[in-house]
């Protein structure tokens, strides 16, 4: 299947591409078939109280944008097409040691973070794939990720021309080191030597998302091994802990720093890494119905019920109404409750409480959401980090792609005023700065983070492409669409 001759797609325009890109032209399923995301103590704190300032906004881009709709949504509109120069602007033309042609992959941003990171490349290609665009760079993004998975299953952490040691360094001394020049460094583990469990399940839910909306089988059949390696491997580690003799515990207990939140200690049995990991195994049951493989694709979805029942009981608070943020924590953490909606694992009342939560935490600021309302214990935070101005980096700060989540989960469950309300607040802040930044302060006037040692992130894949992924949605509901399953 030539990808870039696909109807329904459509790709960004000729000036947008890499050198010797083609502009995609793809079309797939209908629309309404998406896999990825399958439906079913700091009050008044603002930068001053941080001893931070605000970072500069790039000056506006000059490139032409071309919108899946015309910017007549007002904020939403012109934030889209600001979400579409940032995708832009973090799609490299590169290397990968092993190919005989080069990739178009997406980085994760455009200073620090410009290498492919897989966790924010997964969510980037979620954008790509509900704003109908340029299905090429997702398919050559998910397979620079596939060719370096480990013989185990495994999935690469991070891949670059640079160690990301060396590119933070690099960064902070202004050295232009051209990180997506080649990928030739390949990094599995973080600096705690954990596994990251979401990057290892994101792979399995883009692959399959994309050869929905593409219907680019030929991807699933290529690449078919390895993904049934990257799914045996979740499930070797949701099956590690044995409690009774009765029933094995399906869940994933993890070490410290294994997920997104990897410069905090959260562990034990986590809400957000078992959501994204139920969403994986029943990614890679549709993977296996798409290739012709129904029985192993039962086995997979009966596993995942088993997960999806293990999840509600041990981690749901039900005098809170909200899933806690792990087993051992009782706080309230928006990441797992939004995808807990998303993904299906809360229905009914349960949703109902959760949308209620988020909502009133959303209410109470003007950009959601904070990481966590409530800090972590400071024991959880290396001093590095507090050392460099951060040590609310993965509590305290706001990171705006939970708020565009959120969009997402209000929107399947109907509340499209809800929805609507915290993606124009995400939407706002984005027009203000020029581009889609990592974090923000919390308080009354959020502005990018900067300490004497760190900035967010400018051009921040995770951020834009949740945007984008929210806005489809949204405009769906809004439109009265029957969701999907």
């Amino acid at each position: 299947m030539d990808i870039h001759r696909l109807e329904g797609f459509r790709g960004y325009p000729q000036e947008w591409q890499g050198p010797g890109t083609a502009t995609p032209q793809p079309t797939g399923v209908p629309g309404d078939q998406v896999l990825l995301g399958a439906r079913p103590d700091l009050d008044g704190c603002g930068p001053k109280s941080f001893g931070l300032s605000a970072a500069p906004a790039p000056p506006p881009s000059s490139t032409p944008v071309s919108s899946p709709r015309p910017s007549g949504d007002g904020v939403l509109g012109r934030a889209e097409e600001l979400a579409h120069q940032v995708l832009r602007r973090d799609t490299h033309l590169t290397h990968q040691p092993g190919e005989s042609r080069k990739l178009s992959v997406l980085a994760a941003g455009s200073t620090h973070f410009e290498a492919l990171w897989t966790r924010d490349a997964c969510w980037g290609c979620l954008g790509l794939l509900a704003s109908g665009r340029d299905p090429g760079t997702v398919r050559d993004t998910l397979q620079a990720i596939l060719n370096r998975q480990r013989p185990s299953g495994e999935m690469p952490r991070r891949q670059g021309n640079h160690k990301n040691i060396t590119a933070m360094v690099g960064d902070f001394l202004h050295l232009p080191l051209q990180n997506m020049k080649e990928l030739d460094q390949v990094e599995f583990r973080n600096e705690r030597d954990a596994f990251q469990y979401d990057g290892n399940a994101l792979p399995l839910i883009a692959a399959a998302e994309y050869a929905r909306r593409t219907g680019d089988v030929a991807f699933l059949e290529e690449n078919y091994q390895k993904l049934t390696r990257g799914a045996d491997w979740l499930q070797r580690q949701d099956e590690q802990f044995l409690k009774t003799p009765e029933r094995r515990l399906d869940l994933i207990d993890q070490k410290p720093s294994s997920d997104w939140k990897d410069v905090v200690g959260r562990e034990g049995v986590v809400a957000y890494t078992n959501a994204v990991t139920y969403q994986a195994h029943r990614s890679m049951a549709t993977i296996d119905r798409l290739l012709g493989h129904p029985e192993t694709a039962e086995k997979r979805e009966a596993f995942a019920a088993t997960l999806k029942e293990d999840f509600n009981q041990r981690l749901w608070d039900e005098e809170s109404g909200y899933y806690r943020d792990s087993e051992a924590d009782a706080r309230f953490s928006p990441d797992g409750n939004i995808l807990a909606v998303v993904y299906g694992l809360a229905e009914g009342a349960k949703a109902d409480r959760v949308l209620e939560k988020l909502d009133q935490v959303a209410d109470s600021g003007p950009l959601p959401f904070q990481a966590t309302p409530e800090n972590y214990p400071k024991s959880y935070v290396p001093l590095w980090l507090r050392a460099a101005g951060m040590r609310h980096y993965h509590d305290a700060f706001v990171w705006p792609w939970q708020g565009a989540a959120f969009a997402v989960a209000a929107a399947r469950q109907g509340h499209t005023d809800m929805a609507r309300e915290a993606l124009e607040k995400v939407a706002a802040a984005a027009e203000r700065d020029g581009t889609f930044f990592e974090i923000y302060t919390p308080g009354d006037e959020p502005r990018p983070v900067r300490t004497w040692a760190y900035e967010s992130e400018r051009d921040f894949l995770w951020g834009a492409g949740t945007y984008l992924w929210a806005l489809q949605e949204l405009r769906e509901a809004e439109r009265g669409k029957a969701p999907s399953s």
